[in-house]
């Protein structure tokens, strides 16, 4: 009997206080619980591809009960959005969490400690409080964890990212989908330990070997002993991790051989090198925003060891989410497998620069794992009666890594399960954008440009960064250098932004003399959007408009072209050489057959393969004749024992005495040059 766990998302799924039997008992008075809230004119984006609308949100008991252009608070706390943008909470559909390890002697355990198909993420402490948190400062309310080692890793769930409850009697944040997943992973024993498998092609065989085994357990009559075996649901969804584009590939000829439909592919950022031949397999991927460091060329011999590759890669690197997506796949991203040096938001600037659009990231973030790890029927959308799961911002997410002054976003809270979590405070940044400065009694004026702690000055189309620079609240002091005739000098301003919009201050000159100055707006303020009612039939002329960021000007930098063709780097070829017809004349044809040596002989070759061999006079055909003069013609010379191409290392299987299960088909680049370097 397959094990298919299905806790989660009871009818109580997302409150905050339904009761948990396992939690202690109450000890003390009665905690006031969250029950009604009212976010109120916040800027709604609903789902990936409608249009935002200024929209009240009411929440009870963990779930959005309404939604409405105006809701009366009754006696639901309000929470002031104006301004802000409220998307869905995201979901990382994988995160990887330590789970804890089957004891050898365990009834049902497998021989290899790396085959824990009955491990369950939520055995031990699920989430961490710490990775929650982290989650919840980018935006995610829900995540799909993950038992984070071994081959068959056990099983996943779907969880909340809310901080764990002050009062232990309210129990725990919930599980809205136990026994989610089944995860799989590239990973071998210690070479030192001489457990099997030590290689890539050991880790292929054991994946193949213990699903043929569950499949004959579970076809035969029911068995009364524990086995672990048991737990491998084989219509269930697997998902395998994947450390390169290869592995992935391997991942979809694994289950294919099996007739595994539900399959996703946790990638490793570097699937635009294989696009085509995993858009064939068609297996959703949940995707990490890993980019390459910029190559070092700054230096002739830094630039030399550099290959078009790794140039290559860095390039198209940003692209990978938003290429995969236009190949027809699933695409869901997710934090885990991130640098420590780069960050997440960062990543999806650079993504949404080489071309991803702001719904494509939206529904990576939101729809398409809710949809993929099957909770999609109480999140990843904001509408009445799902949980209560947001992200509210300060302007509109997912700009290019260009965006400034108020379309640089940043995430004020999110709501999981019906409860607020602080993420930052809201900036003040009543000074941002670009000013006329006049100096009191004088006809000079200059234009200043203020980005959050950023000043510049411009005078005559030349453009001087302030220092010392000191903005709070409404208050504005810095340092501009300028030089004129008399040299060198530094100016000293400080100033208020007043009532009325204008900026007054005063200043030091080079010469210690003070003088008055004023700064007035260059260029309009944004529009507030305006309120709307949601329906289909939205008029078109009340949707709120999310304001396009501002790149001075500057012309967009071109997204780079989705690779065509294999293997990629510097060898592409973008399709396959023309077969043509050939025709070998004069040769000493060695067969190698029973037909023996033929003298003065001929081959005819079509379709790259041998069509007809002789001797004497030659077949008339439109063909491209090749006259040999007499050299020999041989069958190709076959290396029986070749570690080419391999793009693992590790293929030496040492586990085992006799292991003639393992393939090393299983190890091999296709792609990598030394095949034709070699065979040259």
């Amino acid at each position: 009997m397959h094990i298919r766990p299905m806790l989660a998302l009871a009818a109580a799924a997302g409150l905050a206080h339904a009761a948990d039997p396992l939690a202690p008992r109450p000890n003390g008075p009665m905690p006031a619980p969250p029950a009604r809230h009212l976010i109120d004119n916040a800027t709604v984006h609903a789902a990936p591809g409608q249009a935002p609308r200024v929209l009240d949100v009411l929440i009870e008991n963990g779930r959005i009960a309404r939604i409405a252009e105006t809701i009366e608070h009754g006696t639901a706390r309000v929470w002031n959005a104006e301004g802000h943008h409220l998307y869905a909470g995201f979901i990382d559909a994988y995160v990887p969490v330590a789970a804890p390890e089957i004891n050898s002697d365990a009834p049902g355990a497998h021989w290899s400690a790396l085959i824990t198909p009955q491990r369950d993420a939520l055995a031990g402490a699920g989430l961490p409080a710490g990775d929650a948190e982290k989650l919840r400062a980018l935006g995610f309310t829900a995540a799909g964890i993950a038992p984070d080692s071994g081959i068959f890793r056990g099983r996943g769930a779907v969880v909340s990212a809310a901080e764990p409850y002050a009062d232990p009697a309210l129990g725990k944040p919930p599980v809205y989908r136990a026994g989610a997943t089944q995860h799989l992973g590239f990973e071998t024993a210690n070479w030192r330990t001489g457990s099997y498998p030590t290689s890539h092609m050991g880790v292929i065989a054991m994946m193949r070997q213990t699903f043929i085994d569950a499949a004959n357990r579970a076809a035969s009559v029911p068995h009364a002993d524990a086995n672990c075996l048991d737990a491998i649901d084989a219509e269930g969804t697997i998902v395998y991790d994947t450390s390169w584009e290869l592995e992935s590939l391997l991942a979809d000829k694994v289950a294919s051989e099996f007739g595994h439909a539900n399959v996703v592919i946790v990638g490793s950022g570097s699937e635009y090198k294989r696009l085509d031949a995993l858009a064939e397999a068609g297996r959703a991927m949940i995707v990490p925003l890993v980019f390459p460091a910029a190559p070092d060329v700054w230096s002739v011999g830094a630039a030399d060891a550099t290959s078009l590759e790794d140039l290559k890669s860095w390039e198209s690197a940003p692209a990978n989410a938003k290429w995969l997506a236009e190949k027809g796949l699933s695409v869901s991203l997710t934090s885990s497998k991130l640098p420590r040096s780069q960050k997440f938001h960062a990543n999806i600037a650079k993504a949404v620069d080489a071309g991803l659009t702001a719904e494509q990231a939206l529904a990576m973030l939101t729809t398409n794992p809710a949809e993929l790890l099957g909770v999609s029927d109480v999140m990843g959308t904001v509408e009445e009666g799902k949980v209560a799961n947001f992200v509210i911002a300060s302007a509109p997410l997912f700009h290019g890594s260009d965006a400034k002054g108020d379309n640089k976003a940043q995430i004020l809270s999110v709501w999981v399960d019906g409860r607020h979590h602080k993420i930052n405070d809201a900036k003040s940044t009543p000074l941002d954008g670009t000013w006329t400065v006049n100096i009191v009694g004088t006809a000079f004026t200059l234009t200043m440009k203020i980005d959050g702690t950023k000043v510049t000055s411009v005078e005559e189309d030349v453009e001087t960064k302030a220092r010392k620079v000191s903005i709070k609240d409404n208050r504005i002091s810095f340092v501009v250098d300028d030089q004129d005739d008399q040299g060198t000098g530094s100016y000293l301003l400080s100033g208020v932004l007043g009532p009325d919009g204008v900026i007054r201050g005063t200043g030091v000159a080079p010469d210690q003399s003070v003088y008055e100055w004023t700064a007035q707006r260059a260029e309009p303020a944004a529009e507030e959007p305006a309120k709307a009612v949601p329906s289909d039939d939205f008029p078109a002329d009340k949707q709120a408009d999310a304001d396009e960021p501002d790149n001075d000007g500057k012309p967009a930098k071109a997204p780079p072209a989705m690779p065509a063709g294999a293997p990629f780097g510097a060898y592409t070829v973008e399709t396959m050489p023309e077969q043509k017809t050939y025709l070998l004349t004069n040769a000493t044809v060695w067969t190698q057959s029973d037909r023996g040596i033929i003298e003065n002989g001929w081959v005819l070759v079509r379709d790259g393969k041998i069509s007809q061999l002789g001797s004497g006079a030659v077949p008339e055909i439109a063909a491209e004749v090749i006259d040999l003069n007499g050299k020999h013609v041989t069958p190709g010379l076959i290396d029986a024992h070749s570690h080419t191409g391999l793009f693992r290392l590790g293929v030496n299987e040492s586990g085992q005495a006799v292991t003639a299960e393992v393939r090393i088909a299983d190890s091999v680049d296709p792609g990598h040059i030394n095949w034709y370097r070699q065979l040259a």
